[in-house]
C-alpha cells in the first residue's frame, strides 16, 4: 500500500506506508494578553491542520499545550493531546474545544513559563518519538 507523503512540496512523490514514520504534532501555545491574535488564527486554522492531517495519516498523536504567565498558577498549563486525527471524535479529546475555550490574559512584564511547557511537551511525548526542532 502506498501513502502520500503528509509535506505538501513532497506531496507527489509516494511513500510505502510500512517506512512511513508517524509522528506527533504538539502546537506550544503562549495565552497571554499579548497573543489574543495568535489565538484567534489558531481556532481558525487548527480544523484545518486536523483535517489534512487525517488525509495525509502523517501524524499518530496531535495535540496542543497553552501557557501563561508564571503569576497565573491555577492555569500556569493547560493541554488537550487528542489520540489521532484519524480516530473518531467522539473516542478522544476535542483539542478544537480544549483551543476554542482559551482565553489570553496576564502578560505584562512577569516571566512566561515558555520553558515548563517545553518540558511539559516533553513529558507528553511518546518515548520513542522523535523531535524535530
Amino acid at each position: 500500500m502506498y501513502t502520500k507523503c503528509c509535506f505538501p512540496r513532497h506531496s507527489s512523490f509516494l511513500h510505502r506506508s510500512s517506512t512511513l514514520e508517524k509522528y506527533n504534532l504538539l502546537i506550544v501555545a503562549d495565552a497571554t494578553a499579548s497573543m489574543q491574535d495568535f489565538l484567534t488564527s489558531l481556532n481558525t486554522s487548527l480544523p484545518r491542520i486536523i483535517s489534512i492531517s487525517a488525509l495525509a495519516s502523517c501524524f499518530s498523536r496531535l495535540g496542543v499545550i497553552a501557557y501563561r504567565d508564571y503569576t497565573d498558577r491555577e492555569e500556569l498549563i493547560k493541554f488537550s493531546l487528542g489520540l489521532s486525527p484519524t480516530q473518531e471524535s467522539a473516542n478522544q479529546p476535542d483539542v478544537i474545544a480544549f483551543t476554542k475555550s482559551l482565553e489570553a490574559g496576564g502578560g505584562g512584564d512577569y516571566p512566561e513559563a515558555a520553558k515548563t511547557a517545553l518540558a511539559e511537551a516533553y513529558s507528553l511525548m511518546r518515548p520513542d518519538a522523535k523531535t524535530i526542532p
